[in-house]
């Protein structure tokens, strides 16, 4: 649901699932959903929500930084983690379900890894709950990455620098990274949300 600027307040709204149980509510932050199938948040957003305004919604806050570990060490948004490959990703998320949290996917552009390590983690998600359960409802793609957040937040990353991907000198390690990504199928997931 989105932020209500007359009021300030964060309105919430009601799922309904499909064998009439009660419903549940649930909190969604202001988002546009992408034609590839997941949901876009603004810069502000993520800001608000790393200023504590949505605390009393989400417990536990993860901002997922899917770039490769030379650009993650080059600069990154503070408290991000860096989780650049698919076993970081199973054994963070799908061992056993933290509740109440919200995961906020980024990467350079968020225009290729970070969707997809979105996808990899709710079609797994997926998979293993019965149809319309999940454990993570609250997963969201930074919009514009961190080439965007950087440029109006610089004093919220550490070290307050921005590495690009395509940088020569990695040229060995962005090419590495892809074919991790690649023979792991996590450059290849299909959506089905």
């Amino acid at each position: 649901m989105y932020l209500s600027r007359s009021t300030g307040s964060i309105p919430k709204h009601t799922l309904v699932n499909h064998r009439n149980e009660i419903p549940k509510n649930r909190l969604t932050l202001r988002s546009t959903f992408h034609p590839g199938g997941f949901h876009l948040i603004e810069c502000e957003t993520l800001k608000d929500v790393m200023d504590g305004k949505y605390q009393s919604f989400f417990d536990n806050v993860f901002i997922l930084d899917c770039r490769f570990q030379y650009e993650y060490n080059g600069g990154h948004i503070s408290n991000a983690i860096n989780i650049h490959d698919p076993d970081m990703i199973k054994d963070m998320f799908l061992e056993s379900k933290i509740e109440r949290s919200v995961l906020i996917f980024h990467c350079e552009y968020s225009s290729r890894r970070a969707p997809e390590t979105f996808k990899y983690l709710r079609n797994i998600d997926r998979n293993r709950n019965k149809y319309p359960n999940i454990w993570y409802e609250d997963m969201y793609v930074l919009r514009g990455g961190y080439k965007d957040f950087y440029a109006r937040y610089p004093h919220t990353c550490t070290p307050q620098d921005y590495l690009k991907m395509n940088n020569p000198i990695y040229e060995e390690e962005c090419r590495a990274g892809f074919a991790v990504r690649t023979s792991s199928g996590l450059a290849t997931v299909v959506s089905y949300d």
